[in-house]
């Protein structure tokens, strides 16, 4: 029998990866489409680099205003600080240790009121505890490590007894009944503080 025969079926190329996809897309497209489709992957890589430098110098200038911000901020932290912990001095009417103790136990508690009158602490102290440093300086000089009470604790089933206060750094010189103490910035703690205050502080209070 004869005859045209049956149809002979279209021969289609195969779609490729995802990564050949743009290059077999390219080849399929007219002519005039590759050439405008060039000029704008060439004006764009243009543009693309041409934003380099910019993003770059932004960002450049971000971390340097954020390093400067922090810078400023540590040095108004310092100032701070310093402020804070600026030596007071004082001195007693009487010479000898018990009325030197007594003129700077006070001299703390007020320097407490003044404090709460600023609004730099909130709690007012209702006396100063006042023990001397293991080692202590030479000269007749005691050093001192305070704690201007704010409340006691008592003992209890689960608690020992023992205050809460403010801490200070003092130097007093019991033979002329001058002294001078400094306020330890951190958390209020507990009365019993015996270590020696942080460098930070005044050499004049013991730091």
């Amino acid at each position: 029998m004869s005859g045209r025969g049956a149809p002979r079926p279209e021969r289609h190329q195969p779609l490729p990866g995802v990564l050949g996809l743009p290059g077999y897309l390219y080849r399929r497209m007219p002519r005039h489409a590759r050439a405008a489709a060039a000029v704008s992957l060439v004006a764009a890589l243009v543009l693309a680099a041409a934003a380099v430098p910019l993003v770059l110098e932004a960002k450049r200038e971000g971390e340097a205003k954020q390093s400067e911000e922090e810078r400023q901020r540590l040095v108004d932290r310092r100032r701070e600080l310093i402020a804070r912990q600026r030596p007071h001095y004082g001195r007693s009417a009487s010479a000898g240790r018990a009325g030197t103790l007594a003129a700077l136990d006070g001299a703390i508690v007020a320097d407490v009121a003044r404090r709460v009158r600023s609004g730099e602490v909130d709690t007012p102290a209702v006396r100063s505890d006042c023990e001397a440093a293991r080692e202590q300086p030479r000269g007749g000089k005691t050093q001192l490590f305070c704690t201007a009470v704010t409340s006691d604790i008592e003992a209890g089933e689960f608690s020992v007894e023992g205050s809460v206060g403010y801490l200070y750094g003092a130097l007093a010189d019991p033979r002329s009944g001058k002294f001078a103490f400094c306020k330890v910035i951190g958390q209020p703690g507990e009365g019993s503080y015996t270590r020696r205050p942080p460098p930070a502080i005044s050499p004049d209070c013991g730091g």
